[in-house]
């Protein structure tokens, strides 16, 4: 398994997705013109984008801990990214059973709920992207053939339009990216 890091699109939000291919990055939220005020984002706040690096879990942890990758990965919508990208920053693990919101309201250090969660303060460029993860199975509970077919074609002229020759992957199995040869096997092919 390598150490990728994974970027999720909340809300299996296609438009998102499409704009930061449109625009080059993905920003933190205090980069964004007009963007999301997300109030129930905690740890990384305003500042930092959330990233998750599955090789920081081990199977036997994931028993214990939670996982981001289990949690909001796989079976969503995100990116594939290399693991060379600047400002990686290694947050502290809070209990979400025993959180007290006292611990991080005036502190500098980063938390998360997640042991498998990182944050950078900086902007990650699309050319650092390894693939695009789009959950097949969920989309095929939810729209027709023909729609997903239609963002399968968005999503590819998206990378043309940006040069970007990667691979749209299916991101329904828990191991769809751990190296080149699982994102290779996970390649979408056409429904048709």
């Amino acid at each position: 398994m390598e150490p990728y890091f994974y970027h999720r699109f909340r809300n299996f939000n296609l438009e998102t997705l499409l704009q930061v291919l449109k625009t080059g990055f993905i920003l933190p939220r205090n980069m964004i013109v007009n963007g999301l005020n997300d109030k129930n984002n905690i740890f990384n706040g305003d500042s930092h984008i959330s990233l998750v690096q599955k090789t920081l879990m081990t199977d036997d942890m994931c028993k214990y801990f939670r996982s981001a990758y289990i949690e909001l990965i796989q079976g969503n919508l995100c990116v594939v990214i290399s693991p060379e990208i600047e400002g990686i920053v290694y947050p502290d693990y809070i209990d979400f059973r025993y959180d007290s919101s006292e611990i991080y309201k005036n502190s500098t250090t980063r938390y998360s709920y997640y042991m498998d969660e990182v944050q950078t303060p900086f902007p990650i460029s699309i050319t650092k992207f390894l693939a695009v993860g789009y959950p097949l199975a969920h989309f095929k509970k939810i729209k027709s053939e023909n729609e997903i077919e239609k963002d399968l074609s968005m999503l590819e002229r998206a990378l043309i339009n940006n040069e970007l020759d990667i691979p749209i992957i299916d991101s329904t199995n828990v191991d769809f990216a751990d190296d080149k040869e699982k994102i290779k096997l996970s390649k979408i092919k056409s429904l048709r």
